[in-house]
């Protein structure tokens, strides 16, 4: 009897659950990103108007990116080359809770002040996860090189999954690599000693370097190569769209 009542409590939460899950619009997409349903192993194209829920996976290809919109509202701009899935997204006791898991690729998240007072957005990765706070954060993530948690605007906090938590403060990033938390001090520290490195040192380095900036969307091209810099050039224009679509939408 005791185990068929909690049984019967089980199945009303997952019952409240589903009833307070929310729907994600698609609201901009460029060619080349594709939409996964939870339940389906097959992959199809995203376009504008496309409707996600919890569960739902999303692909970006090397010249794509695509804006979300989200409850509360949160707008977030999936960059190219990203593998995300929507973890969460639903409301429980009048608060929003929003996570999504980033396989690899990096996301803009935009929320305005008055919805991050009843929202728990989160996004995590295999090092650990970031809080998203109000206004604009960047969140990337590379096997090789961790997670970056970058506050274009407003705090954000970092928690890694085993070592330790660290917050961020406006403009400044934060990293997330081998289970541990470093402050946006020792990033920078970081930083600064691969910039006084001298160059070609390490063709291992700069190769890491190359795959990590075109896995974030910052791809580096030789400036004698006609065909990398007309790459470049492409990549930008295919993406400059989407993001005046975002910084519109996200304006205060």
């Amino acid at each position: 009897m005791a185990r068929l009542s909690i049984l019967s409590v089980l199945v009303l939460l997952l019952l409240t659950r589903a009833a307070g899950a929310l729907e994600i619009k698609v609201v901009a997409a460029s060619p080349d990103t594709e939409v996964r349903r939870g339940a389906d192993k097959t992959w199809a194209p995203a376009c504008q108007g496309t409707v996600l829920h919890e569960g739902d996976y999303v692909s970006t290809g090397l010249r794509a990116s695509m804006v979300l919109e989200f409850a509360g509202p949160a707008y977030v701009l999936v960059q190219g080359l990203t593998q995300l899935q929507i973890e969460e997204h639903h409301r429980e006791k009048g608060r929003l809770w929003t996570q999504l898991y980033l396989r690899i690729g990096a996301v803009r998240v935009k929320m305005p002040a008055h919805s991050a007072r009843r929202q728990n957005f989160v996004v995590a990765t295999n090092t650990g996860t970031a809080s998203i706070d109000a206004q604009e954060k960047r969140v990337s993530y590379a096997e090789e090189f961790g997670t970056r948690v970058e506050a274009l605007s407003g705090g954000a906090r970092a928690r890694a999954r085993r070592d330790g938590e660290v917050r961020i403060a406006s403009g400044q990033t934060g990293r997330l690599l081998d289970n541990r938390a470093f402050s946006p001090r020792e990033v920078y520290r970081e930083q600064t000693a691969l910039s006084m490195a001298p160059a070609g040192a390490d063709d291992t380095e700069v190769e890491s370097t190359r795959e990590f900036n075109q896995v974030n969307h910052r791809p580096l091209a030789d400036p004698t190569t006609p065909s990398s810099v007309t790459e470049l050039a492409s990549l930008f224009s295919a993406d400059s769209a989407l993001v005046m679509r975002f910084e519109v939408l996200t304006a205060p």
